[in-house]
C-alpha cells in the first residue's frame, strides 16, 4: 500500500470513529433527556457519571470559556452546580444496556444501572446534567436541533409522546396532569381531521383504567360515541400505537360494556337498531323527559317559537305548578295558562297549540314514564363497568337537540350535587363528561333568529355554570371542538383550563395561547402548530405549554363516518361483536294521559302538527304555493275536507307563530313561509 493511501485509510477510519463518537454521545444525552423527563434520578447520575463527563474536560479555564459561549448562544450552563457535582462523584457508577438490544435502538426502557441514588439533590443534578449537554453542544459534539421522545402520560398510562430539543422552551414534562390536583375541564381544538377527536379517545381510556364513571354525553348525528367496546379496525392508527411501543387492540386493556341512550321519538319505532345477541339485550335504549324535570328555560327550548307575550304567560304558569306539584304534564301546564293566568283565548290556543306540538315530539313524558324510559342518575354514576353514550340522532330539529343537551348537563350535573348534599358523594366514583363537538351547542355567533339566539344564551349560561362547578361535583369535562376562535363561545372557551391545540387556522391557535399565555408566545408559537398534522399538537395552559406533543390513537375503533357510516349499523357490521339490526320495539305513542283535552278539529292544523317543521336554518323556505298542494294531496290521501288556498292560509296565519317573505326561487319572487320544512 503506498504511503498517500494509507494515509487516505487511517484517515476514513478516523472519521469513522469520530462519528460513530458523536453518534455514542448523542444517544446517552437523548437517553439523559429521558431519564429527566421520567425524574429517573439514578438513572441520569449513572449516564453523567459513566459516560458523559469523561468525554468534556472540566478545567477551570474551560468551564470558563464554556459560560461566555453559553451566555452568547442563550443555553443553561452553572460551572458552580457543575462543580458540585464533580466533586461527589467518585467514578464508580455505570449504566448498561439490556443484552440483544440494538445500540441505535437504545432507549431508557432498555438500560440498567446498579446505581440507587443519586450523590446530589435533583436540582444539583438537574443543572448539572443541562451544563455538561451545553458543554457538548459549544463544542459541535452533539446537534442541538435533534428530537428527543419522552412518554406523555395522564393518569394511568402514556397517551401519546412528547418531543423536544434540549435547549428548546417550554415545559419538558412528561406528566400532562397534575394527578394530585383539582379536576379540570380539557378542550380538544383544531381542524377537521387534526386528531382532537381520536385524542379524547385515548385520554377516556386511560380514565377508564383510573375507575372514573364515563358519561359520553353528546352526539348529534353519527353515533361515534357508541365505539368503546368495540376493537379496531383502523391499521394505520393501531401501527403509529405499535411504532410508539405500545399495546395494540384489547389484548391488554378490558374495555367497557356500552350502553347508548337515545331520546323517544314516533320516529324510532321505524327504525333498526343494534340487538347483542350474546347478552339478550338492546344495546340502544330509549329514555324520555318528564315535563316537571324541565326548567324554565329549557321548556322556552321546546317552544322555541312564542312570543315575548306569551313568555310571561308561560313563565307565571309554570312557576304556580312548580311550586305547587311534583307531577305534572304539558296539557296542565296549557290548563293553567288558560284558567289562572290573565292570558286572552287566543293567545291561550297557541300556547296551546305549541304544547301539543311539543307533546306529540314523543320525548317529553311525565314522572310516570315506564322504568324503562327513566333516566336513573344514581345508578348509572355507580356502574364504571359500562360507559353510557347518549346519541340525539333521532331528533331533526336543532332547538330539540339543544334541549336535550341542555337537560343532560343539568340532569348530570344535579344528581351529583344531590350526592354531595347528603354527604355520599365520596361513595361514588368521579364523572369524566365527554362532549364532543361542543361549537354546535354554545355557537361564538348566534342565530338571526330571536328564539333560537335565546336558546343558543341559554346553552352558554349552561355550559358556563357547568364548568365553574365541576370541581365541587367530582366532574371532569374532556371537550372537543372546531375553530377555537371562530366557531365556539368566548364566555365558555375562556374557563377551560387547558387546551389541546391540534392544526388548523392560524387565529384560531393565536387565541389559545393569547388567553392562556400572551401575546408574545402566541404570535411566535401558532404558526408553527398551525401546521401540526395526524395528532400532533400543543397542550396549553395558565401554567405553560408543552409542545409538540404527538398523541397516541386509541385502542378502541375511531369511527370514520365517511367509510363507517353510522356508529350502531357499524357495530352489527363488526366480525367480533354479537349485534344485529332488529326492528325497534318501544311504543313511541302519546298515553291518554298526556293528550290534550281540547284537540283543535281543523284538519289543517293536524296536517300542520304531521308534517311542517321548524328549522333553524332562517334561509329556508316553503312557498305557499307548494304547501297547498301538498296538503291537497295529503287532504286527498286521508279523506279529509279539501281546502282552497285562501282558507288554508287564513287559517295558518290565525293560528301559527310562522315568518313569511318572498324569496327569489328559480328566478321568481314567491310567497313563502320562513324557517319550516315540509315532510310530507
Amino acid at each position: 500500500m503506498s504511503t498517500d493511501r494509507g494515509i487516505h485509510v487511517a484517515q476514513d477510519r478516523s472519521r469513522s470513529r469520530t462519528d460513530a463518537g458523536r453518534q455514542s454521545i448523542q444517544r446517552w444525552c437523548d437517553i439523559g433527556h429521558e431519564a429527566l423527563a421520567a425524574q429517573e434520578w439514578a438513572t441520569l447520575h449513572a449516564i453523567c457519571d459513566a459516560e458523559l463527563l469523561p468525554r468534556v474536560e472540566t478545567a477551570q479555564r474551560v468551564l470558563r470559556a464554556t459560560a461566555r459561549l453559553a451566555e452568547d448562544a442563550d443555553r443553561p450552563f452553572d460551572a458552580r452546580a457543575l462543580r458540585r457535582y464533580i466533586q461527589e462523584c467518585d467514578g464508580t457508577a455505570h449504566v448498561d444496556v439490556n443484552p440483544g438490544v440494538d445500540t441505535d435502538e437504545t432507549t431508557l426502557q432498555n438500560v440498567e444501572t446498579t446505581v440507587e441514588s443519586a450523590p446530589v439533590s435533583e436540582a444539583v443534578l438537574t443543572t448539572a446534567f443541562r451544563s455538561i449537554y451545553t458543554m457538548l453542544a459549544v463544542a459541535g459534539r452533539v446537534d442541538t436541533q435533534a428530537e428527543t421522545a419522552v412518554p406523555a402520560v395522564e393518569y394511568e398510562h402514556q397517551v401519546g409522546e412528547r418531543y423536544y430539543r434540549a435547549l428548546s422552551p417550554g415545559s419538558r414534562r412528561a406528566e400532562l396532569i397534575d394527578r394530585d390536583g383539582d379536576l379540570e375541564a380539557t378542550l380538544f381544538t383544531g381542524g377537521q381531521g387534526s386528531g382532537k377527536s381520536t385524542s379524547v379517545e385515548t385520554i377516556v381510556e386511560d380514565r377508564i383504567e383510573r375507575g372514573h364513571k364515563i358519561i359520553d354525553l353528546m352526539d348529534f348525528t353519527k353515533a361515534e360515541n357508541t365505539m368503546y367496546d368495540v376493537p379496531p379496525r383502523n391499521i394505520d392508527l393501531q401501527e403509529v400505537r405499535a411504532e410508539m411501543g405500545l399495546d395494540v387492540g384489547f389484548q391488554e386493556y378490558d374495555p367497557p360494556k356500552v350502553e347508548v341512550r337515545v331520546p323517544l321519538t314516533p320516529d324510532i319505532e321505524d327504525m333498526q337498531l343494534p340487538y347483542d345477541t350474546e347478552r339478550d339485550e338492546w344495546v340502544v335504549k330509549p329514555f324520555a323527559v318528564a315535563a316537571s324535570d324541565l326548567s324554565y328555560r329549557q321548556l322556552v327550548m321546546v317552544l322555541p317559537h312564542v312570543t315575548k307575550t306569551q313568555e310571561q304567560h308561560l313563565r307565571a304558569a309554570y312557576q304556580t305548578l312548580d311550586q305547587s306539584r311534583d307531577d305534572w304534564t304539558l296539557a296542565d301546564l296549557a290548563t293553567v295558562v288558560r284558567e289562572e293566568t290573565n292570558a286572552g283565548d287566543s293567545i291561550a290556543d297557541r300556547i296551546e297549540r305549541s304544547l301539543e306540538t311539543a307533546q306529540n315530539k314523543g320525548f317529553v313524558r311525565d314522572q310516570q314514564v315506564s322504568d324503562e324510559y327513566h333516566l336513573d342518575w344514581e345508578t348509572m354514576m355507580r356502574d364504571t363497568d359500562t360507559a353510557t353514550a347518549f346519541s340525539l340522532f333521532p331528533i331533526t330539529e336543532q332547538s330539540d337537540k339543544l334541549l336535550l343537551a341542555s337537560y343532560l348537563l343539568d340532569g348530570m350535573y344535579e344528581a351529583r350535587n344531590d350526592l354531595l348534599r347528603s354527604f355520599s358523594l365520596h361513595d361514588y366514583p368521579t364523572v369524566t363528561c365527554v362532549i364532543r363537538e361542543l361549537h354546535q351547542i354554545v355557537p361564538s355567533s348566534k342565530s338571526p333568529q330571536e328564539a333560537e339566539a335565546t336558546i343558543e344564551n341559554y346553552m352558554v349560561d349552561t355550559m358556563s355554570e357547568l364548568i365553574a362547578l365541576v370541581r365541587h361535583a367530582d366532574i371532569e369535562l374532556l371537550c372537543d371542538s372546531q375553530k377555537f376562535k371562530r366557531q365556539l363561545s368566548d364566555d365558555v372557551a375562556k374557563m377551560f383550563t387547558r387546551i389541546f391545540a391540534f392544526g388548523g387556522q392560524r387565529p384560531d391557535i393565536k387565541k389559545v395561547f393569547q388567553t392562556r399565555i400572551g401575546s408574545s408566545t402566541a404570535n411566535e408559537q401558532a404558526p408553527k402548530v398551525a401546521k401540526y398534522q395526524n395528532g400532533k399538537c400543543a397542550m396549553v395552559s395558565g401554567d405553560g405549554y408543552s409542545m409538540p406533543i404527538q398523541m397516541a390513537p386509541p385502542r378502541m375503533h375511531h369511527l370514520d363516518a365517511k367509510t363507517d357510516g353510522n356508529g350502531l349499523r357499524f357495530r352489527t357490521e363488526h366480525p367480533t361483536l354479537d349485534e344485529e339490526l332488529r326492528e325497534a320495539p318501544w311504543d313511541a305513542s302519546i298515553p291518554p294521559r298526556l293528550r290534550f283535552d281540547n284537540v283543535d278539529p281543523s284538519p289543517i292544523a293536524e296536517f300542520w302538527y304531521e308534517h311542517v317543521r321548524e328549522t333553524r336554518d332562517a334561509d329556508a323556505f316553503v312557498p305557499k304555493d307548494e304547501l297547498t298542494e301538498a296538503y291537497a294531496k295529503w287532504s286527498d290521501l286521508h279523506d279529509k275536507a279539501p281546502k282552497s288556498h285562501r282558507e288554508l292560509h287564513t287559517y295558518i296565519s290565525r293560528n301559527f307563530d310562522v315568518e313569511t317573505g318572498q324569496p327569489t326561487i328559480d328566478g321568481e319572487r314567491k310567497r313563502s313561509y320562513r324557517a319550516i320544512k315540509l315532510t310530507f
